[in-house]
């Protein structure tokens, strides 16, 4: 089966970063910025494109963050047949020193009130997952939206997540759950997009059945995991706020 990866630009000037080995997208009109990454997922599963191969959405920083470029990356997939799902931790030294069990313990250190807000939306879907409870390893764990996924694990992880986005697209429009537009730390950043960036590993821990391939970075190659999360994003989402101030 082949890969195709897809590196997201959000503005022109950003175009010069993105690696020659990946696809360019263009996600400069971003109009829902407050759903990061699972605007592009779920727009392009639901559109086909992740029908037939290997498929993965990267940021444009993918190389900044992990020191890894597009031909080692597709190359590293090439080596590892068989999976139904491959990602890239750049900070997995930084969260075994910090003995971090789980995504939503690292989440709840760095955005208060994280994991209760994420846990209602898992009871309301149905789901019987105690968050707080979660122990991952590191072939369960990610960040940064880092994985390329074959047909049948897009199906798996949208299935997963979209019971979660219709509660809040629902919640939203309705005036309710406001709780998911406070910031949830010093960027102002909504708690939206910190949610969904840890259902990737929440599903992993829940389905033993998923077959996932992790790829170990060199500690040398990585990146400060604050500065670098909330550097990224939170120049991204500044137009939340603006949005909400007009709700």
């Amino acid at each position: 089966m082949t890969a195709q990866i897809f590196q997201i630009f959000y503005h022109p000037s950003q175009f010069d970063s993105l690696d020659p080995n990946f696809i360019p997208y263009d996600n400069t009109a971003n109009p829902r910025p407050e759903w990061c990454e699972y605007y592009i997922f779920r727009k392009e599963f639901f559109k086909g494109t992740c029908a037939e191969n290997i498929t993965g959405f990267l940021s444009w920083k993918f190389h900044d963050k992990t020191g890894v470029s597009g031909t080692q990356c597709l190359d590293w997939i090439k080596k590892k047949p068989g999976h139904d799902v491959y990602f890239i931790n750049p900070y997995a030294q930084f969260l075994r020193r910090k003995s971090y069990k789980s995504v939503w313990h690292h989440g709840e250190q760095c955005h208060p009130g994280l994991t209760p807000i994420a846990q209602d939306l898992m009871n309301r879907a149905g789901y019987d997952i105690d968050l707080a409870a979660l122990i991952m390893d590191q072939s369960q764990t990610a960040f940064c939206n880092y994985w390329v996924g074959t047909p049948a694990f897009w199906k798996r992880y949208i299935d997963f997540c979209e019971p979660i986005y219709q509660l809040i697209e629902d919640d939203l429009s309705k005036g309710k759950n406001q709780k998911l537009w406070q910031p949830a730390d010093p960027s102002g950043c909504c708690y939206i997009p910190y949610i969904f960036e840890r259902l990737f590993s929440t599903l992993l821990c829940a389905d033993e059945n998923i077959s996932s391939c992790g790829m170990l970075i060199d500690k040398r190659r990585q990146r400060p995991l604050a500065k670098t999360i909330f550097g990224d994003i939170s120049k991204t989402l500044r137009k939340i706020r603006a949005r909400i101030s007009r709700r």
